[in-house]
């Protein structure tokens, strides 16, 4: 792959990152704790206590 396409792909990522934040990665980020943020990374669920659309036929356990 062309290194300016490369680039170009990376730049639109992070344009699209500082639109749009990953609300759940942000989530687990803020924690205190390391412990807090795996909790919540392995139940996908975010600040509100909601989860990624493809996690919601997963159990919480």
């Amino acid at each position: 792959m062309n290194p300016n396409k490369i680039r170009n792909i990376i730049k639109h990522y992070k344009k699209l990152r500082q639109e749009q934040p990953d609300t759940w990665i942000e989530h687990c980020v803020n924690q205190e704790k390391l412990e807090d943020a795996i909790v919540y990374a392995a139940l996908a669920e975010n600040h509100l206590g909601k989860r990624n659309n493809h996690q919601k036929r997963r159990k919480k356990t």
